[in-house]
This record gives structure tokens, C-alpha cells and sequence, in this order.
């Protein structure tokens, strides 16, 4: 509001704050001019208008049943006459309804009884949302956040309480702390209810405590008073008294702990002398709340952004005495600054140590600058020792030293560079880069790294900038040392992996014909051709996903949602693949003489391959979306700190590499099983060369690798567990060409001979001859003596003919089929 002061028509007075009743009275004029002099005065009379947030809502968020009638209600704690009115933008409720007064528990409140039919049940809307409107004497208005009503039929009901309300089960119910603590006493803040199958059970309680109440209500009295800079310090030593006493409280409700924000935030802009009486009292508010859980902070949205600024703008306020300011030392912070003559060029050099939080050091140097203006200039710097701890970590690296707030008044034109020296927290960390907190960023703030300049001192960190304000000094965690090598490897491995698998697609797709003559082996290679499809999709994904992330590009919320979608979706695909792959193998090998279809195992790999992943995704998308869960914050990746996400990938993952680990072992169990009578040399290293050519093929077919997961998320796991876990899966697009596709003999061949008249013509009549000579699957072809040799058969069956053993050919076949 502002108020405008006319005195003998040509002389004008504003007040350009928010006024209050301290302002009415008669305010006097008295000017002069040479021998003339003059005086007016006028009285000034105050009409009142609330602010939007003084109004208390009754209910805030409530559920009512149809048909019924509900109170609406509107109350605030000051007693002016208002003329109110409930309206809202719905057509099923008149725009505006005269409200009546009341007084209720020293509230002054403004109600309307509503009637409430079937229409508004059956309504398409999902709730209706009801405001009430604050009219003064000369007609200004404001307007009250909305009061959130749903509706629910009677036969829906559930819960059912005279002083709660009504609801289904589940639903929520929102109202005013009007009775704290069972007495006519309110305070600010709200209780949510939860319907709990029929009883109302209290979910959230984010009351204030009432001298935390009283507090912020003398906070917003003070800010408009014209006597706030003389009533400041008594204030100040009240804070510091309530602080302490309320610790616990404020300790346990993110509700008190942000009113004791917003207090500072409010009394941060009025000027204060520098005594060291008032400064330490904001300090130790300051270091009081600090020292409160984590995890009370993370309740508190842009919680350590606010204080940041709210101290530097109280240190900016200060008004100093006899041209000095006090040092202030606590055990976690620390304020000191000094005044500058003027028209000279002057240093300013403050260090801080902190002896109980690790020999915490750290100072500021300003040098060299010229302060070309009338009046001399104040510097304070604070320094904080552990407020790290409540700052947000969105990013890899982690504060490793102190956090250092410098702020200059009046603010320099001239450029100027700060210097500072930050020792480091933990010496192992590496990659020091000097940021300072930038309040425009997203969500509040973040750090920001524009303006500054690094530069490693062995257990310090030297900064230098060009701007003042919160700064700190970022350092890569030493779990992470070798985070860049690991990411270079993988950004290798998964191009190589890219072009292997196209490679290997196209492979497939030229001697398709030639190598799926048998249901066995169009089997396996279909299972290889959806592999391969799958992991070149996620890679590409991945590969996308991670490159933009690394190169600090923002991405669209829903386009991150889509991309990690996909990305979950496909590695599922991956995985489910290689388990039909897997339980192909195991049933060719333990049921020899069962033949299943080729529709029958194409339907069995198709559901696996695809429809599994498809139903896991959508339920871990359906189940998380709504609640903002699905991804990280800074990255598009499975949610983890939160919802959890990440497990609908990793437990099918690790529960197929367990599987397929067991049917490994049963394939090197039948291969190395002995035969009748001892084995030669000859027989033995041709066994050691099956499994070890068994494995080599499996590993990567199977996903064996991704089971090197497990060892990196134990805490203290050796660094060579993350280098083979990159390795073997950022590759792995190239082991399955490899061992998938270049290492069968029947692809080789049918490259050769797509490729090589002569060769293809050459191998042709030699298999006429040998075919002439000795049939294929005797006993004594090298082809049938590998097969023999994989089953554990000694030699004693003759097979004559291929016409006569084809039932035996296609069982005895089956797992070299899937292994060459």
C-alpha cells in the first residue's frame, strides 16, 4: 500500500511500504525559504486489506458426499469489518454467495452454508475448487487460494467423523491447525487426514509450534512497522531465545523449520547497526538451524537456497559502527568484514579456520581495486563448515571444502577479481572446480561455474573470480577417480558395439537361407537376430541418452520420460532374449528325444522376447509417472533414490543371468562327462576345447557378464570389478559377432560360398564324394564323432544311412546346432 500526503497544494509525502495501524495519526509538514516559512499537516487514516496468505481456509482439501450441505469457511486472526464473498468459475454453484460473520476461537470468520446435490457428483470435473474474496470499505479486494472439494456417492463412503468429515477409503482430507493442541489457540499450518479402510488416521502434521507461530506473526509486523530498524535487535535476541528452545520441533517439522526460514528471510532486508550483539544472534539462529537433520531440509523446498540468500542479504544490511565490524566465531560459522576508506586503493584479506571440523581453512583476498566513490565500502565474508550438508546434490561432485559468502556495499562497477583459497576436505578427492551458488538457476538454485578460475594447490584450491557472492569448491568423490576413463571406455565400447551389431544383422541376413535349414538352428538364430536388435536399440538409446547428460544439455521432462523408456524397455528385451535362448539350449540338451514345433518355440521366444519386458515397463511407468518418480532428476535414467525404479531392470536382469548361469553349467557338465573306458590325450584336449569354446560362445550370449553388476555395488568392491563390468557389456555388441556369428563354421561357409564360386564349388563335390563314401552321420565322420563326443557316447552306434537316422540326427544334433 502506499499513502500520499498533500500539504498546502503543492507538497507530497509517500510512503512506498506496507502499512499497518502504526501509521494512523496526524503527520506534520514544515518547510522554508529564506525569511518565508510554511507548515501543513493531515490525518492519515489506515484502511485495512488482508494478504492472501493471512486468510485461513476451512476446509483447505476435503472430500463431501452427495447429496449434503457443507460449511464453507474463511477466517482471519485480525477483527476489521470485511465484506466476503464464496465464488467459484464452475457452473454447478453460483459465482457469488454473500458469506456471514462470526467469531470462533478469536478468529474473525466469514461462512456460507452450500448444498451440495448428485450433479455435482457426476459432475466430469475431477473436484471443484471454491474461493472466498476479502472486500474492504473502499471496495479493494483479495482473494483466498482455493478450497479443493471432491465429491463422492454415500454408498461410497467409508470414513465418517463430525469433526474430520467424510471420504472413501484412501482419500485425503486437508484442514487449518484452528485447534492446536486442544485449545481455542490457532496457529498456521495444516493436518492431512487419510482415510484408513473406516477410521481417519493423521498423515501429516505441518502445524507450526506456537512460538514458532508467534515468531513469524511478529516477523510480519515488524517488517511493517516504521520502527522495524529500531526494534530489530530486540527481535533479534528473541529469535535466537525461540530457536533454541523449539530445536526439537524445528529438528522434526519441515513446517517450522521453513517458517524460521521464512523469518530470516523477512527481517534479513531491514537495516541493522553491526554490533556484535546483533550479529550473533542471527548467527546463532543461523547455526541452529543448520545443525537439523537432513532429512527435515529435504522436506523444505529451496530450504539451503533460502538461507544462503537470506544471510547475504542480512550481512549486505549491516550498517557499520565507528567504521568497524565484529568478528563473529561459532563452531560452524564464522562472520568478518571490514570498512574501506574511500578514494584510495585498499586490501581485503580475512581467513577462517575451523579446527573442529578437520582443520577446515579458507580466506579471501580483494586486492588491487580502486573505490572511486563518496562514501567508504563494507566487505563481510561468512564462512560455514558444514552446510554442505543440506545443499541439494545434483550433481557428481560433492563440496570439499568450506562454503564462503562475500558481499560488498555499496556493489563495485569496476571489475574487480576475489580470490580465494579453499583447503580440501578429503585430499583423496580429485578434478577441484571452483563454483559459486547461482540463485537463478532450476529448482532454486545450483552451482555454477561462469566466471571463475581454478587452480590446484596441492591440499588447497586456489579461486579467483569476478563477481561475489555464496562460493564453495567442488571435488570428484574418490569412488570415482577413474569415472572419466570408465566413461571413455564405454563411449569405445558402445559405438564398437553399435557397428558390431549392424555387422552382425547383416550377416544374418545374407546367409539367412543357408544356415535355418534345420527348426534347431532357425531357432538359435532367431533368438541371435532379436538379441542383436534389441541391444543395438538400447545401445543407441544409452549412448544418446548419456552424451547429452555429459554435455549438460537440458532435455524436455517428457522427452526424458520417453528415452528412458525405451532404454528400460529394450534392455529387458536384451535380457528376455538371451533367457529363450538359454531355455532353448537347456531343453535341446536335456529332453533329446521331444520335439516341440518350430510355431510352438517361435510363440515361446516372441512372448519372452517382447511381451515380458512390455508388461514390466508399463507397470513400472503406470506406478511411478504420477508421482514424479520414474526418472532421475538430473539424468534419464530409472529413478533409484526415490521410487526405486531401477530394480524393474535390475532383478529380471540379475534373475536371467542366474538361470542362464545354471544352464551353462549343465552344457559344460554334459560336454565334459566322461566317457566309457579312459579318454586319450588327444580326446581330452579336444574336451577342454569344446567347454572352453562353450563358454567363450555362452558368455556373451547369455548376458553371463552383467552378473560383474553384483561386485560393483558392494561398498570397498576393487576397481578391477568396475573396469571387467564395462568392459564385457559395453563390448558386448562385438562378443556376440564374434562368438555368435563369425565363430559358427556353418555362417563362415556360407559367407565363403555366397562370396567364392570356386571354393563353394570345390566343398561341393568333395561333400559328394565323402557323401558317396561314408555317409554324413556315421559314426566315423568327424561331424557325427563331435556330436557323440558332446553327449558322452563312445562309438558303439552304426548309423548307415542319413535316411534311416534323421529322428537321431535332429536329437543328437540339437545342441551343437546351437553351439557352432
Amino acid at each position: 500500500a502506499a499513502l500520499n500526503l498533500s500539504v498546502v497544494n503543492f507538497f507530497r509525502i509517500a510512503f512506498v511500504k506496507p502499512v499497518g495501524f502504526i501509521f494512523l495519526g496526524i503527520y506534520t509538514c514544515n518547510f522554508s525559504q529564506s525569511f518565508l516559512s510554511s507548515f501543513g499537516n493531515i490525518t492519515i487514516n489506515v484502511i485495512p486489506l488482508l494478504r492472501p496468505q493471512e486468510i485461513i481456509r476451512d476446509p483447505i482439501e476435503n472430500v463431501i458426499s452427495c447429496p449434503s450441505t457443507r460449511i464453507l469457511e474463511c477466517c482471519t486472526r485480525r477483527m476489521e469489518n470485511y465484506t466476503v464473498y464464496f465464488f467459484s468459475h464452475d457452473h454447478n454453484m453460483p459465482l457469488h454467495i454473500r458469506a456471514e460473520r462470526r467469531e470462533i476461537n478469536n478468529l474473525n470468520c466469514y461462512y456460507s452454508i452450500q448444498s451440495f446435490t448428485d450433479i455435482h457428483c457426476n459432475s466430469k470435473e475431477h473436484a471443484l475448487q471454491v474461493y472466498c474474496m476479502f472486500m474492504n470499505q473502499i471496495n479493494h479486494n483479495v482473494t483466498s487460494p482455493a478450497m479443493i472439494l471432491h465429491f463422492v456417492p454415500a454408498k461410497n463412503v467409508a470414513c465418517n467423523s463430525s469433526d474430520i468429515g467424510v471420504g472413501a477409503n484412501e482419500a485425503q482430507i486437508i484442514k487449518p491447525c484452528l485447534n492446536f493442541h486442544g485449545t481455542s489457540n490457532s496457529v498456521r499450518g495444516n493436518i492431512t487426514y487419510r482415510c484408513d479402510r473406516t477410521k481417519w488416521t493423521v498423515h501429516r502434521n505441518d502445524c507450526l509450534a506456537g512460538p514458532i507461530n508467534d515468531l513469524l506473526d511478529s516477523a510480519e509486523s515488524l517488517v511493517s512497522s516504521p520502527e522495524s530498524q529500531k526494534m530489530l535487535p530486540t527481535f533479534l535476541k528473541k529469535l535466537k531465545e525461540t530457536t533454541k528452545q523449539t530445536q526439537e520441533e524445528i529438528n522434526k517439522s519441515a513446517a517450522n523449520l521453513n517458517a524460521i526460514l521464512e523469518t530470516l528471510t523477512l527481517i534479513s532486508v531491514i537495516p541493522v547497526e553491526a554490533n556484535e550483539e546483533n550479529m550473533a544472534n542471527f548467527a546463532s539462529t543461523v547455526e541452529t538451524i543448520i545443525t537439523s537433520p537432513t532429512e527435515t531440509w529435504k522436506h523444505v523446498q529451496n530450504g539451503s537456497s533460502q538461507l544462503l540468500g537470506s544471510v547475504e542479504q542480512f550481512i549486505g544490511s549491516l550498517q557499520p559502527i565507528n567504521q568497524s565490524v565484529p568478528s563473529i566465531i561459532h563452531d560452524s560459522l564464522q562472520i568478518k568484514g571490514t570498512v574501506l576508506g574511500k578514494s584510495s586503493t585498499s586490501i581485503y584479506n580475512s581467513s577462517f579456520a575451523f579446527l573442529q571440523s578437520a582443520g577446515l581453512r579458507g580466506s579471501v583476498l580483494i586486492e588491487d581495486v580502486k573505490f572511486d566513490i563518496e562514501k567508504s565500502v563494507t566487505i563481510v565474508s561468512v564462512a560455514y563448515s558444514t552446510i554442505e550438508r543440506i545443499i541439494p546434490q545434483y550433481r557428481k561432485e560433492m563440496v570439499n571444502s568450506l562454503v564462503m559468502t562475500t558481499v560488498i556495499n555499496p556493489q563495485i562497477n569496476e571489475d574487480f577479481q576475489i580470490q580465494m583459497a579453499f583447503a580440501k576436505r578429503e585430499k583423496a578427492m580429485s578434478n577441484p572446480q571452483c563454483v559459486f551458488w547461482n540463485f537463478s538457476l532450476a529448482e532454486g538454485g545450483d552451482w555454477d561455474n561462469t566466471g571463475c578460475e581454478t587452480k590446484d594447490d596441492g591440499d588447497s584450491v586456489i579461486c579467483s573470480c569476478n563477481h561475489t557472492t555464496s562460493f564453495a569448491m567442488l571435488m570428484s568423490p574418490y569412488q570415482e577417480t577413474s569415472l572419466d576413463e570408465l566413461t571413455y571406455l564405454t563411449y569405445i565400447g558402445l559405438s564398437l558395439s553399435i557397428v558390431s551389431l549392424m555387422i552382425c544383422l547383416g550377416i544374418e541376413l545374407l546367409v539367412w537361407k543357408s544356415v535355418t535349414k534345420t527348426r534347431i538352428a532357425y531357432m538359435r538364430h532367431v533368438c541371435i537376430l532379436n538379441i542383436a536388435v534389441s541391444l543395438l536399440s538400447a545401445d543407441i538409446c544409452f549412448i544418446v541418452v548419456a552424451a547429452t547428460h555429459d554435455q549438460n544439455y537440458a532435455v524436455e521432462g517428457h522427452l526424458c520420460v520417453v528415452a528412458t523408456y525405451f532404454i528400460h524397455y529394450f534392455y529387458l528385451c536384451v535380457f528376455f532374449w538371451m533367457l529363450a535362448l538359454g531355455l532353448m539350449l537347456f531343453y535341446h540338451l536335456v529332453f533329446l528325444l521331444h520335439n516341440a514345433s518350430k510355431t510352438i518355440m517361435k510363440t515361446i521366444g516372441f512372448c519372452l522376447g517382447y511381451i515380458c519386458p512390455l508388461i514390466i515397463s508399463v507397470i513400472t511407468l503406470a506406478s511411478t509417472l504420477p508421482y514424479s518418480s520414474y526418472t532421475r532428476k538430473k539424468s534419464c535414467f530409472l529413478n533409484w533414490e526415490e521410487s526405486k525404479a531401477l530394480l524393474a531392470l535390475v532383478i529380471p536382469a540379475m534373475i536371467i543371468v542366474a538361470i542362464n548361469t545354471m544352464v551353462t553349467v549343465v552344457v559344460i557338465a554334459k560336454i565334459s562327462r566322461r566317457s566309457i573306458g579312459e579318454k586319450s590325450i588327444n580326446e581330452e584336449k579336444s574336451s577342454l576345447y569344446r567347454i572352453a569354446k562353450s563358454i567363450g560362445v555362452l558368455t556373451p550370449l547369455l548376458g553371463l557378464t552383467w552378473g560383474f553388476g553384483l561386485a560393483t555395488v558392494v561398498p570397498g568392491s576393487p576397481k578391477i570389478f568396475q573396469m571387467l563390468f564395462t568392459i564385457f557389456n559395453a563390448f558386448q555388441g562385438l562378443f556376440i559377432l564374434l562368438g555368435g556369428t563369425l565363430w559358427d563354421r556353418k555362417v563362415r561357409e556360407a559367407l565363403l560360398n555366397k562370396y567364392s564360386w570356386s571354393r563353394w564349388s570345390s566343398q561341393h563335390s568333395k561333400s559328394i564324394s565323402q557323401g558317396m563314401s561314408a555317409p554324413m552321420l556315421s559314426i566315423n565322420s568327424p561331424f557325427s564323432r563331435t556330436l557323440n563326443n558332446l553327449f558322452g557316447k563312445a562309438g558303439k552306434y552304426q548309423v548307415s544311412s542319413t535316411e534311416s537316422s534323421t529322428v537321431l540326427s535332429e536329437s543328437t544334433s540339437k545342441a551343437h546346432t546351437v553351439l557352432t
